[in-house]
């Protein structure tokens, strides 16, 4: 189990991609924080995509505020969600780049023994009632 909680809104591409170098792939559990870390962007969330996290069982992603993740880079993420989630958290409020093809990419994304699912895109103002 592994829990990051930014204390503050400066976290980086460089910072997130030395914090996803460092995620074993045997972690079962990733609660990652980053709340308006506005200087994050799809770079440094492509890291975090491409590490093997096939085991995780819970992930709990805290992204509000953080207005530089677009499609590129939370299409990735969500295609590559451990099969074995049971619990997921996602919350990327205030994000006014993401769209329809995120929705899309996380329902293609979705683990189907999923017991727990929490998601926020409050004033995610791309998404329409297609993607919904």
């Amino acid at each position: 189990s592994f829990k990051f909680h930014s204390q503050n809104k400066y976290a980086t591409n460089k910072g997130l991609q030395a914090l996803a170098s460092g995620l074993p792939p045997s972690l079962t559990a990733l609660d990652l924080d980053l709340r308006e870390s506005v200087n994050c962007t799809d770079a440094g969330l492509k890291t975090l995509a491409g590490k093997d996290l096939s085991k995780l069982t819970r992930l709990c992603l805290n992204f509000f505020g953080v207005t530089n993740f677009s499609d590129a880079g939370v299409g990735p993420l969500f295609a590559s969600l451990s099969p074995h989630l049971t619990h997921l958290e996602l919350d990327f409020e205030l994000n006014p780049k993401l769209s329809d093809a995120s929705l899309k990419k996380l329902a293609e994304g979705m683990p189907q023994g999923l017991g727990y699912l929490r998601l926020n895109f409050f004033s995610c103002d791309k998404f329409t009632d297609e993607g919904l």
